[in-house]
């Protein structure tokens, strides 16, 4: 009995280590291509977009950007399990109103060292799968439009669920909602429903910033 259980946990562990051996880094760059067979996979050649390095990614995959500015980035849905997006760098050392940062809205990004997304949509990340990381990149909504920029999507059933997030040193910015006067006005840097999504959320050294409030058609504050 003792040889079986040794077998089966050796054949646990081998599994693991070959799931782990296969996950790859798919590199994204401004003036890259998403054209052809592209695959993202060698850093030379990198893909334009973060929606189509998530399209030929495989589960388990990394999407690292370059440094520079992603503009237009709308309602990117990350769909895959243990699918990671990292920029370059860890932001937590650089913060707001420091050397070249500045706590303006629309000029906090520093593209010559971070990868600086520019959202355009309701939202910039959608999060619809378990365990996704989201990491070291500086992320801007648009006023007006964004309501949140890192939406947790809900779940419609058990097989559906959304567990295990990470959100970890990023800066969040710029989200107002488009409904100025609305009682229901709000806005998010990372927004989850408890009612409708289930799961563990660890957000770890972010920084969210400049996001405004308005209801009754004033802004009441920003955070």
């Amino acid at each position: 009995m003792m040889k079986i259980k040794a077998t089966v946990f050796a054949l646990f562990l081998t599994a693991i280590t070959v799931s782990s051996a296969f996950a790859a880094t798919r590199h994204v760059a401004p003036g890259g291509s998403d054209l052809g067979a592209n695959t993202c996979l060698v850093i030379g050649s990198p893909c334009a977009t973060i929606a189509y390095a998530h399209s030929v990614a495989d589960q388990g995959d990394t999407i690292l950007l370059a440094v520079g500015t992603y503009a237009g980035v709308a309602a990117t849905d990350i769909t895959k399990d243990f699918i990671t997006v990292s920029g370059p760098v860890a932001l937590t050392g650089v913060k707001p109103g420091v050397g070249p940062r500045t706590a303006a809205m629309g000029a906090a990004c520093l593209p010559g060292v971070e990868a600086c997304i520019t959202g355009t949509g309701l939202y910039v990340f959608g999060i619809s799968a378990n365990n996704v990381t989201i990491e070291n990149l500086s992320i801007s909504g648009t006023l007006g439009t964004t309501w949140t920029v890192i939406y947790i999507k809900p779940h419609l059933a058990d097989t559906d669920k959304r567990d295990r997030w990470t959100i970890r040193n990023n800066y969040i910015y710029n989200a107002g909602q488009k409904n100025p006067g609305s009682v229901r006005n709000h806005s998010f840097g990372v927004y989850g429903d408890s009612r409708l999504t289930t799961g563990t959320a660890t957000f770890t050294g972010n920084e969210i910033f400049n996001n405004l409030i308005g209801r009754l058609g004033a802004w009441a504050g920003r955070f």
